[in-house]
């Protein structure tokens, strides 16, 4: 009885069907698994998190709220808290303060590895240096506040 070895050309050939190819441990592109891990990891910091919303709520609530005060004392000398100036002012106050909570946000998620001396055990495994900082890019845009939905407000006619 003779058996046959495959030949090394073979070897590199597609996996059989139904089986999903493993990623190389020294691919530059980081897996779905790395994103979600460093993506937890940011989470869970909730000093951060928690400075993060209150960058972006906290000046928006300050000014509509001392509007509001300000428009129940006097109403002939204050307008109205919701104008459409306002409104504009308040998207560019949001967009400046959005930007420092992200820079610190990228900052935090950046150097978390470095700063706990975990960095090293990483590259140890041999993933790619590129790929495990690509990894915290994805990572921290899910923690960005999310739009409203928009409802559908659909009526039947029954008639």
């Amino acid at each position: 009885m003779t058996t046959t070895e495959p030949s090394l050309s073979e070897a590199g050939s597609a996996p059989e069907p139904g089986r999903r190819r493993t990623p190389r441990t020294g691919a530059w592109l980081p897996t779905w698994g790395l994103i979600t891990t460093k993506n937890l990891e940011i989470r869970k910091r909730r000093g951060l998190m928690i400075t993060v919303a209150v960058l972006i709520v906290a000046p928006t609530v300050l000014i509509l709220g001392l509007r509001l005060l300000f428009h129940a004392v006097d109403p002939h000398s204050y307008g109205p808290a919701g104008t459409p100036a306002l409104f504009s002012q308040l998207s560019n106050l949001m967009a400046e303060f959005g930007f420092i909570a992200a820079a610190a946000l990228g900052a935090a998620a950046g150097t978390t590895d470095l700063s706990d001396g975990m960095f090293r055990h990483l590259v140890i495994t041999g993933r790619s240096r590129l790929a495990l900082y690509l990894a915290r890019i994805p990572a921290g845009v899910p923690t960005a506040p999310p739009k409203p939905r928009r409802t559908s407000t659909r009526t039947t006619c029954t008639g």
